[in-house]
């Protein structure tokens, strides 16, 4: 029986060069294809610290200038749907495309949706980071989608209480038992969602009752996404509104039906990548969340994440097969691919 929260922890002071840097990648790449800027190898330097909160990685890194990509094909090949928020205590980052007027401040909240491409550049750093499971943060926003990339200033009183809330997690996490850490998971991500939503729904013409509504529409569509049954006019019945209401309650999605074929296919990924369905075909997956046509399954899919099925099934099974070889990698893959 375990007494206290799940630990990791790496440094590369006394690493030879060569092998520090090494480290560093094969850590960071659980998430991460990485690029680190011109410098001199004697420059290099890496730590970084992680418990398990749950199902929530809860962490803190520091390492040199680097840049940071995640592909269409990245995100379909190891099937990641998390969240995560960071704060750049110290140093910057932000996209690449960008100025860099407006990346980060230290102290400020960044918010990347690991389910999405991005391309950011950080100079020299010392971050915090919740990494956040998509089923347990998602059901708590109005628009679940709409958060990648997104800057919230430190200026904000909660996010200042949030950013020292991650910072004491860390500091006594390594103290805490597992009923402790798992009795603090909710609260955090209460604190999460209420920062996120505060812009969200203050622009809502019935604050709060549209914001629940679709929270609960969003519920109920991802529990029976195997219906075949499920369309616009059955929700709107089963929730007593318009199919109007319904439609305007998904614009921020790009649609209610743009939705449900976006929830289906990210269902469809997901089952291609799992270890325990390697054995289903595609047909079979793409039946059970209602993707009958061979062609359009393809086509969509491909749209979507950039790849056919077949080839993201591929990608998932050599990413299972991959071989870890330091142990605070382990943990990280361990931790994160558990927590899907």
């Amino acid at each position: 029986m375990q007494d206290k929260l799940p630990f990791s922890y790496f440094d590369t002071k006394g690493s030879h060069k060569g092998s520090a840097r090494a480290l560093w990648f094969e850590n960071i790449n659980v998430m991460f294809d990485v690029n680190l800027s011109s410098q001199k190898d004697a420059a290099f330097y890496a730590e970084v610290g992680a418990i398990l909160l749950g199902d929530t990685v809860v962490g803190r890194s520091s390492c040199v200038a680097q840049s940071f990509e995640r592909s269409r094909y990245r995100t379909a090949r190891d099937g990641l749907s998390h969240y995560l928020i960071q704060f750049y205590v110290d140093g910057r980052c932000g996209d690449r495309s960008w100025a860099e007027s407006e990346w980060t401040r230290p102290g400020d909240l960044l918010v990347v949706d690991l389910a999405q491409p991005l391309m950011t550049g950080a100079t020299d750093f010392t971050n915090l980071n919740l990494i956040v499971p998509r089923r347990l943060l998602a059901p708590l926003l109005v628009s679940p989608d709409a958060h990648h990339m997104r800057i919230i200033r430190s200026e904000l009183p909660m996010v200042r209480i949030l950013r020292s809330h991650v910072a004491e997690l860390m500091t006594t996490g390594p103290q805490l038992m597992p009923a402790e850490g798992l009795a603090l998971l909710q609260p955090t991500l209460h604190i999460v969602a209420a920062i996120l939503n505060g812009e969200d729904a203050r622009d809502l013409d019935e604050p709060g009752v549209n914001a629940s509504l679709h929270m609960e529409i969003r519920r109920f569509i991802q529990a029976d996404l195997s219906n075949p049954g499920l369309d616009a006019e059955t929700v709107a019945a089963r929730f007593g509104i318009s199919r109007r209401k319904l439609y305007y309650l998904f614009e921020a999605d790009g649609g209610f039906i743009s939705y449900l074929r976006a929830r289906r296919l990210e269902a469809i990924r997901s089952a291609l990548i799992d270890p325990e369905q390697v054995g289903r075909s595609i047909s079979d997956i793409a039946n059970q969340f209602c993707f009958g046509n061979r062609s359009g399954l393809v086509t969509a899919f491909r749209r979507a994440y950039g790849l056919v099925p077949r080839e993201a099934r591929a990608f998932g099974q050599a990413g299972l097969t991959a071989h870890d070889s330091s142990p605070l990698h382990a943990a990280w893959r361990n931790w994160i691919q558990q927590s899907r």
